[in-house]
C-alpha cells in the first residue's frame, strides 16, 4: 500500500504538531515494514528526519496554503496514486480528490476561541473544518476532551473519531547522573532544586500571566526564597506583552527565559527542577506535563481540559481563574518537595 503524509510540519520539530508530526513517522518507520510513505512538503527539508528508506519526500510549491492544499495536492495524491492519505494539518484535507483520506485534528481550539486564532480567522476554522471531517475516512485525535468538544460542537459521530494518546519521547527519564545534570544548569546559572519550571508556549491561553503572578505572590510572602521561575519555550508575538508583565511585576532578575533548548538541555532542566508548573487555560493534550513526570519531576497543572485526563492522580490541580489557587498549590507542594531535593541529590 502506497500512503501519503501531510509533512509540512516537519519544519517544527519541537513543538507542538511539529513534535507529533515526527514522532509519529519515526515509529510507524520502526514498526511497518510493508507499506511505502511518500511524505508532502511545502518546502525542501534541510533536516530530513531519520525515517526509513520507505519514506519518499516530495516537496509541492503554491503560493498559499489553501492553493497547497486544494490545488497543488489533488494532482499529487492523483499522480502517485495513493492508497491512502494521512493529512497532519485540521484544514488539509483535499475537498476534490477521491483518495480516501485520514484527518488528524489534536484539538479546535481555533473553533472554541476567537481570539486563539494564529494563522487563519476564526470563521475559516468554523466554516472549513467541518467540511475536512465529512470527506474523510476517520479522525484521529488526542484525548478524549478533544474527542468531545468534537462531537458537541462540530457534530461529528463518536464512531468516527478515534483516540489516540501521544507517547513520551524515550529520552524524557529520571537521571542519576548529577554532574550531567549540574554542568547543564550551569550554562543558565541555575543549580538543581532552586527554580520552578514552565515549558510551552507564550499564548495568552497558556497562561503565563498567571504563573507570573502566583510567584510574584509567593517570593513576597517567602522573602528568604532564593527560587528562579524558568521559561523554556520559542519567543513569539506574544513574548513582549510576557516581558512587560514580567517588569510591570518587578521580577524580572528572578525570571528566566532560555527560548529554544536542545534535547539534552530539556532533559536535565526537568530533572533539575523542584517542580513544573503548567497553568494553562485550555489544551488537547498537553505534553510537557507527561515529560515532567516522566523525568520524576512534581507537576501542578490546571484543572482544566485534557490536562486532568493527561496528569491524572500524579499532579497537583489548580483553578487558573482563580489567582490565589496556584500559589496555593505552590506552597503546598515545595513543602512536601524537599525530601526529593535531599534524597535525589545528595
Amino acid at each position: 500500500m502506497i500512503v501519503g503524509v501531510d509533512g509540512r510540519f516537519f519544519v517544527e520539530p519541537t513543538v507542538g504538531i511539529g513534535k507529533y508530526s515526527i514522532n509519529l513517522m519515526r515509529s510507524i518507520s520502526n514498526y511497518d515494514k510493508s507499506n511505502s510513505y511518500i511524505v508532502f512538503v511545502d518546502q525542501p527539508i534541510t533536516n530530513t528526519p531519520l525515517f526509513s528508506e520507505q519514506f519518499k519526500f516530495v516537496v509541492l510549491r503554491a503560493p498559499k496554503r489553501s492553493l497547497w492544499e486544494q490545488v497543488a495536492l489533488p494532482f499529487a495524491l492523483k499522480k502517485y496514486r495513493l492508497d491512502l492519505y494521512h493529512c497532519l494539518g485540521e484544514l488539509g484535507v483535499s475537498l476534490v480528490s477521491n483518495t480516501a483520506s485520514i484527518l488528524t485534528v489534536l484539538d479546535i481550539i481555533p473553533v472554541l476561541f476567537d481570539e486563539y486564532c494564529s494563522y487563519r480567522p476564526n470563521w475559516v476554522y468554523k466554516k472549513m473544518l467541518p467540511l475536512m471531517i465529512q470527506k474523510c475516512r476517520k479522525v484521529i485525535t488526542i484525548s478524549n476532551c478533544s474527542k468531545k468538544d468534537i462531537v458537541n460542537v462540530l457534530g461529528v459521530h463518536p464512531d468516527k473519531i478515534e483516540v489516540i494518546y501521544p507517547g513520551v519521547e524515550e529520552c524524557f527519564r529520571p537521571l542519576n547522573e548529577i554532574e550531567r545534570i549540574c554542568i547543564k544548569l550551569e550554562q543558565y546559572g541555575l543549580v538543581p532544586g532552586n527554580y520552578i519550571l514552565y515549558v510551552g508556549g507564550l499564548h495568552p491561553r497558556k497562561n503565563l500571566e498567571g504563573l507570573l503572578e502566583a510567584f510574584k505572590d509567593y517570593i513576597s510572602i517567602n522573602i528568604r526564597s532564593k527560587l528562579f521561575l524558568v521559561i523554556v519555550g520559542m519567543s513569539s508575538q506574544y513574548g513582549n506583552e510576557v516581558m512587560a508583565k514580567v517588569k510591570a511585576l518587578g521580577i524580572k532578575q528572578r525570571v528566566l527565559f532560555t527560548g529554544l533548548v536542545d534535547e539534552e538541555a530539556l532533559l536535565c532542566l526537568y530533572n533539575g527542577a523542584k517542580l513544573f508548573v503548567y497553568p494553562s487555560k485550555y489544551e488537547g493534550f498537553g505534553l510537557p506535563p507527561l515529560e515532567a513526570m516522566a523525568c520524576g519531576c512534581p507537576v501542578i497543572v490546571s484543572k482544566t481540559s485534557s490536562l486532568p485526563e493527561v496528569v491524572g492522580e500524579a499532579g497537583i490541580y489548580f483553578n487558573p481563574e482563580y489567582r490565589g489557587s496556584l500559589l496555593e498549590a505552590i506552597m503546598g507542594l515545595l513543602n512536601k518537595v524537599f525530601f526529593k531535593i535531599i534524597i535525589y541529590f545528595s
